[in-house]
């Protein structure tokens, strides 16, 4: 369980650092609308794979906010889905340290619990 809980915590740094360098990107040049759309090239992210992977397969994380616009290979976010875009990406609050040091503490609480639940056990047992 503690394994698990610490890849959901990388998982949602990985959102927020490569599907939010395109939110972040598409709201500060506001492309709110397809004539306002703008391709990857144009938003200096070519050459990221990451992202070019979550955009191909459609990542629920993007799928929300971003949509493609009518020419190819290009973004915008829809106006009435700026704010759920701002408040999914904020930069707030997930960094690399803090998803570091929350990993340990959750695999050090799970230790723990293994080591205490047994013991937990074995006292309630001899009591009854």
């Amino acid at each position: 369980m503690g394994i698990g809980i610490c890849l959901c915590i990388f998982y949602i740094y990985y959102n927020k650092t490569v599907a939010g360098k395109i939110v972040h990107a598409l709201i500060e040049r506001e492309a709110y609308s397809d004539e306002t759309a703008f391709s990857l090239e144009q938003l200096g992210m070519e050459k990221n794979s990451l992202l070019k992977r979550m955009l191909a397969s459609g990542s629920a994380s993007l799928t929300g906010v971003v949509a493609e616009g009518n020419v190819k290979n290009t973004y915008y976010i829809p106006a009435e889905k700026r704010q759920k875009a701002v408040k999914m990406f904020a930069s707030g609050g997930t960094s690399l340290v803090m998803s570091i040091v929350l990993s340990v503490v959750t695999l050090v609480v799970a230790y723990a619990a293994t080591l205490v639940v047994p013991w937990v056990i074995s006292m309630a047992q001899s009591i009854f």
